[in-house]
């Protein structure tokens, strides 16, 4: 079958309930189809000129400063590739995707993710609130682009409704003793999105507020300054813990039928982000007690990175998920439906029905789009830690830890992508398929535990000169960091 869609073929069958309302014009649409692919061509066109207005800042009058601040940064340990130097494929890479979009500063970095990840989840609530359901709605990524659509063009917009997981839930759900009703399913999924969606949101508000204003945005004085970060800290690891707990509880549980793959890789998630925030603690209990001035800068700024790494690697469900699903969604517009369905995981779960002893939203036959969509939000998540070594110091051991990631997540978008032309023509692969992304999908996940085991086994934390090995061979109280860094 053709992978493109004719003029004739529709989109993916959604669940009967209530779709969200399709804007639609009076007048005709430019389009012959209007079947909201004009919106999907704007979308595209906007990225495409965000893509090139950052490129052409960076190259314009200020592009040799960015390079000199660069190489300047390297000599203060930010940076993942050194720029005095060839670095091949990686430089490359860096060059285009990278350096255009590195922000002024680590502040500005956490409140525009914290600004877009709050508008592209917030709608999953808001939908709860008005609709009664449990639905994945794509207002907060996609909404302005059907209002371009139909108040300029007079084109109907793409419904924003993708996944809808329940039916409507009364507002006092009654005790449902048979474990096989679909209400009593209904209620016990509102209850495991409910609290699940709440502590992502804290984690990612709390943690926000403690990034953003970690510097000096609390007081003047840095001894009022440290000991309110420090308590608020606390209300933070309590969003944290929260945040795990719940999210550990839903990839237990697992209410949407994923197959063990991908309940792994979300289990996963939450053991990396523990053993990052126990890092991110013990180099701060580390600066506490230590009395050097250069040490005590280098293990601040080390607890710095560990916990900004932790706060984007927890929020991954809360943004990053939500962009790559957004981009999944309409590259799958532009296809048929059979090929859709192994695109996009929302044409696909949409398209369960009861008949087939599945319920709403179910994803147990739906396995390849949904490690398509985990394997480019790893890969998103990766980029935003790549600006972030811009941004903030690490040690070198983070250094040659993060680029194996690097290449893992590359490789792992590469061979997913390759299995859903091989699934559609030898369904037979599945198994040796499935088989090769298991590791791919926990080789970040072993990492980060094998550096735990090292720790451990060094004891660098606690004796925080063995940490001198891993600052890119300098020494603490280097005068010329201590003077650019000074607090």
């Amino acid at each position: 079958m053709w992978p493109f869609k004719s003029k004739s073929a529709s989109g993916a069958a959604f669940a009967e309930d209530a779709p969200s309302p399709v804007y639609v014009s009076e007048r005709t649409c430019i389009l012959d189809e209007d079947d909201g692919t004009l919106s999907v061509i704007i979308a595209f066109i906007f990225l495409v000129v965000v893509f090139i207005i950052c490129h052409l800042i960076y190259r314009g009058t200020q592009r040799e400063n960015a390079i000199e601040r660069k190489r300047r940064a390297w000599q203060l340990g930010k940076g993942l590739l050194n720029p005095h130097r060839e670095v091949g494929l990686l430089g490359l890479i860096e060059k285009i995707f990278v350096d255009p979009f590195v922000p002024a500063s680590l502040e500005n970095f956490v409140l525009f993710i914290f600004f877009l990840w709050f508008v592209f989840t917030i709608t999953m609530g808001i939908t709860r609130y008005y609709r009664k359901i449990w639905a994945v709605e794509m207002m907060g990524q996609h909404g302005i682009f059907n209002y371009i659509s139909f108040l300029f063009f007079g084109c109907k917009g793409k419904d924003l409704t993708t996944v809808i997981y329940t039916h409507p839930i009364p507002e006092h759900s009654p005790f449902i003793s048979d474990p096989q009703s679909t209400q009593k399913r209904d209620v016990d999924v509102d209850s495991f999105i409910m609290f699940h969606i709440t502590a992502a949101m804290a984690w990612l508000f709390l943690g926000f507020i403690q990034i953003y204003l970690a510097k000096d945005g609390w007081s003047s004085n840095p001894v009022e300054q440290n000991k309110v970060h420090r308590v608020f800290g606390c209300f933070a690891i309590l969003g944290l813990i929260a945040h795990v707990f719940f999210a550990t509880r839903i990839a237990y549980h697992d209410p949407m039928n994923q197959i063990q793959l991908i309940q792994i890789n979300y289990l996963g998630m939450c053991v990396e982000v523990t053993v990052l925030c126990y890092y991110g603690i013990m180099y701060a209990v580390a600066a506490r007690n230590e009395q050097d001035k250069g040490k005590k800068h280098y293990l601040k700024r080390m607890h710095r990175y560990r916990m900004v790494t932790c706060w984007i690697q927890g929020i991954f469900g809360s943004g990053a998920i939500r962009v790559t699903f957004w981009f999944l969604w309409m590259v799958g517009h532009f296809f048929s439906p059979v090929w859709r369905a192994r695109i996009d995981r929302g044409a696909c779960q949409s398209a369960s029905r009861p008949e087939r002893g599945q319920q709403l939203g179910s994803a147990e036959s739906c396995w390849v789009p949904v490690a398509l969509n985990l394997s480019l939000t790893n890969l998103l998540t990766t980029w935003l830690i790549w600006i972030l070594f811009h941004l903030s110091e690490f040690t070198e051991s983070d250094r040659a830890s993060f680029i194996a990631r690097l290449k893992q997540s590359i490789l792992a978008v590469v061979f997913t992508i390759a299995a859903v032309p091989i699934l559609y023509y030898w369904s037979g692969l599945e198994l040796p398929i499935k088989i090769v992304l298991w590791p791919l999908s926990l080789i970040s996940r072993m990492q980060c535990l094998w550096d735990l085991y090292v720790t451990f086994e060094n004891r660098v934390l606690v004796r925080a000169t063995r940490l001198t090995r891993f600052y890119h061979g300098r020494p603490f109280g280097n005068p010329e960091e201590q003077n650019e860094h000074a607090d």
